[in-house]
């Protein structure tokens, strides 16, 4: 995959959707351009600075092929062509701005979303979680009737035994 992302001047991805994003995660870390609809997962991570995002139109998915029956009824993204075509003639034409612009993107997914700042959100998620559960427990009554007080540790393992 790094050969492939090499090989070309940017990632152009106009979904109707993404979980995700994972093609324009690795291309930004790959130091690539990416254009990409500003909808959906992949606005977790890309934003104006650091991309091209990508006007679209929310639709309601209809009238589908059957393999893709299970989307009927969605709301997704319906790309705007015009738009399209316009970034990615700017890539073309401006390719020093669309280097830098790969180089920023880079740059903010390392910050932001590379394995150290993501385990450190992850645990500090998991700690207010913790935290919020012992509080939220203190006072509930156990099945005997008696009640935890405050000055007790609670955990939900202690609260379900």
């Amino acid at each position: 995959m790094p050969k492939l992302y090499k090989s070309v001047d940017c990632l152009v991805a106009p979904s109707r959707g993404e979980g995700w994003g994972r093609p324009q995660h690795e291309a930004m870390m790959m130091g690539l351009p990416v254009i990409s609809t500003n909808w959906s997962g992949n606005t977790e991570f890309m934003n104006q600075d650091v991309a091209y995002l990508l006007d679209y139109e929310l639709t309601v998915a209809r009238s589908l092929e059957p393999e893709f029956r299970h989307y009927e009824g969605h709301t997704w993204a319906n790309p705007s062509e015009p738009h399209l075509r316009s970034l990615m003639r700017h890539v073309v034409e401006n390719r020093e701005d669309a280097r830098v612009n790969g180089l920023k993107a880079r740059a903010h997914v390392l910050e932001h979303f590379s394995t150290k700042p993501v385990i450190s959100k992850v645990i500090s998620r998991l700690r207010a979680i913790t935290q919020k559960e012992q509080i939220e427990i203190l006072d509930v009554p156990l099945r005997s009737g008696a009640v935890l007080q405050s000055s007790t540790p609670a955990s939900v393992e202690g609260v379900n035994q």
